[in-house]
């Protein structure tokens, strides 16, 4: 009797703390019952009928599909299409990989080698560092000139082939390609591949003054646009055409303005314009000519045809990611899935440059090898610019728990995305509940998407994905349902749906 009342009291600690755990459990699933009916609620009432929506909600880091609505349905992603090449870059490139640039001499011309940094140049990592994007034209300058060279007798030659052409996706719409958003993604890039022109107004009826950054005597300009009086609309704009660095300046202008940013017609050859023209500002005269390599270069810092290295400009993959999902820079993104395929010179065989197709099959088959089903997915390009993209909201959600289960690449990957009412394209989204949704944010016609974690308590994690196409007329209340589903993950009682 004594020895069955001692192991009674043995147990008793552990059925107390067996009943402790099974309240917690029941408190944890009460709030996934809340959080569910709150999602329902929130996706029986869209806007518009024929709007078609893809969504799951997972739990982490079990991995739990808590909620789903049409969640293997493959819909148009838009820049939430950025997250595929930039965990995959993180898997097959690592955490530690930056993307240099080199500038060698090779006899009596100037050699710039790329490897597809999409950094070079970028005016807000030149922000970072309290500088200006052709800082780094202006050290290879000094490099030079210590060496006491002051003329380049033959040309400067752009090593540009570790990524193919063509520069902008073939499915990418016509209209969009001389914008900023669609420039032209090479093996050689800088300022993101745009010129940017600032107007100055004159004399009513006269020409406008007009300055381009970067400075490059490649680049033309049709001026034909005029001061206005002061009270006039001022509707200047600016366009190129044509495949040629022609830019037509048009329209009136009362003020001073900077207009949107213009891409460039071929990056490679737009990077050594730009680095002739500040080595001339600063006494260094190229004699030749700006001319594209005529073949791939072998790989290595170590040059194998005896060329000597004077400089390496690098910039860290944490950079082009948060650029890439942060803030939602097109070009970072291209460049990170191009990279995906690129296979540099190795026991005699040949290189291969990376393009958008073969970055596509590599990430294709490193997210297989995560164990995840990519039926229906399609990766045509790595920003979402394509409307040929495709990738369900189980697919994603997936792909962002894989990340976050990764020790290594995980917290760069979430430091990397939007916090929302603090950086990013979510900076002033959802003020009331700050810090706590790590998202991508997606936007094109018909198209709205938001993916990514959300932190509901310092132990309870959630990756979610929603996605909404076929939206007839304007998107922006969309964006209110993605919010309110990111509070209603934090808090469920904090969102009244009528």
């Amino acid at each position: 009797m004594i020895l069955m009342l001692i192991q009674k009291l043995r147990l008793w600690p552990l059925i107390v703390c067996g009943l402790l755990i099974g309240a917690a459990t029941s408190d944890v699933h009460a709030d996934h019952k809340q959080r569910i009916v709150q999602l329902r609620r929130l996706l029986d009432r869209l806007p518009h009928a024929q709007t078609v929506v893809s969504a799951a909600v997972m739990s982490l880091p079990d991995g739990k599909i808590i909620y789903e609505r049409n969640a293997d349905r493959v819909l148009i992603p838009a820049s939430n299409q950025k997250i595929i090449p930039g965990a995959v870059a993180l898997a097959k490139l690592g955490v530690a990989h930056s993307f240099d640039t080199r500038l060698a001499l090779d006899g009596e011309d100037l050699i710039i080698i790329g490897s597809g940094d999409p950094g070079l140049g970028d005016s807000q990592l030149a922000d970072q560092r309290g500088g200006r994007p052709t800082d780094v034209f202006v050290q290879w300058a000094g490099i030079l000139t210590q060496r006491g060279i002051s003329t380049i007798q033959g040309d400067i030659v752009v090593e540009d082939h570790v990524f193919s052409q063509p520069w902008v996706h073939p499915s990418w719409e016509e209209g969009d390609l001389t914008k900023w958003y669609a420039a032209p993604a090479g093996g050689l890039n800088f300022n993101d591949n745009c010129i940017e022109i600032t107007l100055r107004p004159t004399t009513p009826g006269e020409l406008v003054r007009f300055e381009v950054f970067p400075p490059s005597a490649w680049i033309r300009i049709d001026n034909r646009c005029k001061t206005s009086p002061s009270k006039s609309k001022n509707k200047p704009w600016i366009h190129r055409p044509t495949s040629d660095p022609m830019y037509e300046l048009r329209g009136r202008c009362n003020r001073k303005s900077e207009l949107q940013a213009v891409s460039v017609p071929d990056p490679g050859i737009f990077t050594g314009e730009v680095l002739r023209a500040v080595l001339k500002s600063h006494g260094i005269y190229v004699r030749g000519k700006v001319r594209r390599a005529a073949q791939v270069a072998k790989s290595g810092a170590a040059d194998p045809r005896g060329r000597e290295i004077l400089a390496v400009h690098s910039t860290p993959l944490a950079d082009v990611l948060k650029r890439a999902l942060g803030d939602s820079q097109n070009l970072f993104a291209e460049c990170l899935m191009k990279s995906l395929s690129v296979r540099p010179v190795r026991d005699g065989q040949p290189a291969q440059a990376g393009s958008w197709q073969a970055g596509g099959a590599a990430a294709l088959e490193t997210i297989r090898g995560w164990g995840i089903d990519t039926s229906g997915m399609v990766i045509a390009d790595g920003s979402g610019l394509s409307r040929d993209n495709r990738a369900s909201a189980r697919q994603i959600v997936q792909i962002l728990r894989h990340v976050y289960m990764d020790s290594d690449g995980g917290s760069l990957f979430m430091d990397s995305l939007s916090l929302n009412a603090t950086r990013g394209t979510l900076r002033k989204r959802m003020k009331d509940i700050p810090g706590r949704v790590m998202a991508k944010t997606g936007y094109m016609r018909g198209v709205r998407s938001l993916s990514g974690y959300v932190r509901a308590t310092p132990k309870v994690w959630y990756a979610f994905s929603v996605l909404f196409n076929e939206i007839p007329g304007g998107t922006a209340p969309y964006n209110r349902i993605h919010d309110n589903i990111c509070r209603t993950l934090v808090d469920p009682e904090s969102v009244a749906v009528d």
